[in-house]
């Protein structure tokens, strides 16, 4: 084979922007900082998503074909005999793994597996696909997980000589390309009325093992200690309609005071940021769905905000309890009330964290480092 220094690399994957995510946003750093111009791109075709440079959206599964997977086989074929790929990342090891390792052994180029979590516990949930996923990995040139708990998940089910190709790399935040101005922010506090409010924000896909709904549970309890507070809530999802219906059973002084802000943009996002005091998902593991990292609470970090996080799932990478924010039980209410009672009772904590946040944010999760860290496996100069 070529030697891959020399060769293209592309990303696989199913999910990429304009696909909304913490997923999407993680490939998408990687291509973005990439240090070489040679790296191509094959995703799903989504809404609004049009094909560019060096991007190509295509229809990679199909409902009306069998194997579903059957279009992806056929698109990265062309892209890989015409762009000269010598090594793909792929980001789904179930279904566009079988793609690759498939077209691999035909076409002969390497492939890495990048693995977050709830992906790799339902390529593991069945014996078919679990002996499959093995296929895939022992094949695969590395393996790059990207929190610890996914890792400690693969290792036990992966060959011993797979340890050595099992690499961990956290995702990496960025801040807005363009600043947050303070005519903004006072914008959207007037909007809302949140002047002199304590605001705690959520922002996620509206799914049950976020948490939000154990935010909602607590709401009475946490508003009846802490004067002034209003909770919103950024994101659309399979979930939203209970969560609605659960506030809808408060009282109307606490309806009043949590706010459905529906899908927000990219600038709202961080406007919102901004805006808060607090930032809050105390997510939790359910059946194997799990929160993989939560690059939001960097996210918020970097803006400077504290975060309160669940303590299940691959969580512990991005929150340091006292450090950056405060890890809670997420099934235990009374957890939860405290650390916002932390936040709204000692302003001095509350801006320590935010501080030591943004300052771990930008030193031990910087982009273009995440980047370089795959970039060098990949390029096999690991040190």
């Amino acid at each position: 084979m070529e030697d891959e220094k020399q060769g293209n690399i592309l990303m696989f994957s199913l999910e990429y922007p304009p696909y909304k995510g913490g997923i999407a946003n993680y490939y998408e750093n990687i291509v973005s900082y990439w240090p070489e111009n040679n790296i191509y791109v094959l995703a799903n075709k989504s809404k609004n998503a049009a094909s560019k440079e060096n991007i190509y959206y295509q229809p990679l599964i199909s409902n009306f074909i069998f194997p579903k997977w059957l279009p992806a086989f056929w698109h990265l074929f062309k892209l890989v005999k015409n762009k000269k790929i010598k090594h793909v990342i792929v980001g789904h090891v179930l279904p566009l793994g079988t793609v690759t390792w498939l077209l691999a052994n035909i076409l002969g180029f390497n492939y890495t597996v990048i693995l977050h979590g709830m992906d790799a516990t339902q390529a593991l949930a069945k014996k078919r696909k679990k002996r499959l996923t093995k296929k895939i990995l022992k094949q695969s040139k590395w393996i790059i997980c990207a929190n610890s708990y996914t890792s400690q998940i693969i290792k036990k089910v992966a060959s011993p000589q797979n340890d050595s190709k099992i690499h961990i790399v956290n995702p990496g935040v960025k801040k807005p390309s363009q600043s947050i101005t303070d005519n903004q922010v006072e914008k959207m506090k007037n909007k809302y009325r949140l002047n002199n409010k304590f605001v705690l924000l959520s922002i996620g896909r509206l799914v049950a093992r976020k948490g939000f709904q154990q935010v909602i549970k607590a709401f009475p309890q946490i508003s009846g200690k802490t004067n002034d507070l209003i909770y919103a809530i950024a994101g659309t999802g399979s979930f939203e309609e209970q969560l609605k219906k659960q506030v809808e059973e408060l009282n109307l002084p606490m309806q009043n005071k949590i706010i459905f802000l529906g899908d927000i943009t990219e600038e709202q996002k961080w406007i919102w940021l901004k805006v808060c005091d607090a930032f809050i998902m105390p997510s939790m593991n359910l059946n194997g769905d799990f929160e993989g990292f939560g690059i939001v609470y960097l996210e918020a970090n970097i803006m400077g905000k504290p975060v309160i996080a669940g303590q299940e799932g691959g969580v512990a990478d991005s929150v340091n309890h006292n450090i950056n924010g405060l890890i809670v039980d997420p099934r235990n209410l009374n957890t939860i009330t405290q650390a916002v009672k932390q936040l709204t009772d000692n302003q001095e904590f509350k801006k320590n964290l935010g501080k030591q946040g943004e300052k771990r944010a930008r030193e031990d999760f910087d982009q273009q480092k995440q980047t370089l860290k795959i970039y060098n496996i990949i390029k096999n100069n690991q040190k």
